[in-house]
């Protein structure tokens, strides 16, 4: 995104309506907060949780913000990493970075496959999310599966949920949603 207007150009059925707009500097922040005291993000540092992602990781100064932020917080604090998988952003070494940064992890069934293959662990579906929760010693990891349910391991127990038959309108924001209820 960049702070330039743009054109959004509309097909109806009675021929093409185009529509002009502006926005400004929407999307992912990249600002490099390293340098300054943490002073107004207190309260954040004082959360009870925090949920984070590899596509907030994009530029190394977001990655650098989210780290200290990581260490002004108290270790009993949430990280949940919904890792959020997107070509071209991310990696194995990020990947690993993140998991290393969380104490719970959210990701779907397609992530889980290459989260396992990036870090190396192999194995049926169980076994992975058992060893990855090991690893990095993960509270918990929930799996979801889309109109299959779900899988949550914590440290005691395994949770499977059946998925229940909806009319799909539109599946942006669901895993969102998932890991909000988590």
């Amino acid at each position: 995104y960049d702070n330039h207007g743009g054109t959004l150009n509309k097909r109806s059925g009675s021929g093409d309506d185009t529509i002009a707009f502006t926005y400004k500097s929407v999307g992912y922040r990249t600002e490099d907060l390293m340098g300054q005291e943490l002073g107004g993000w207190t309260e954040l540092a004082q959360a009870d949780g925090i949920c984070f992602g590899t596509l907030g990781q994009r530029s190394g100064p977001s990655r650098s913000t989210i780290r200290r932020i990581f260490t002004s917080m108290p270790p009993e604090t949430l990280r949940l990493l919904d890792i959020n998988l997107r070509e071209p952003f991310y990696d194995a070494t990020r990947i690993d970075e993140s998991l290393s940064w969380a104490n719970a992890l959210k990701l779907n069934d397609e992530e889980l496959a290459l989260v396992s293959n990036a870090v190396g662990i192999s194995g049926s579906e169980e076994q992975r999310i058992e060893a990855i929760r090991q690893r990095y010693r993960l509270q918990w990891v929930a799996v979801t599966r889309g109109a299959r349910g779900s899988t949550v391991r914590t440290e005691q127990t395994w949770s499977h949920r059946e998925g229940q038959p909806i009319a799909v309108v539109d599946t942006v924001g669901a895993g969102d949603a998932f890991a909000a209820a988590m």
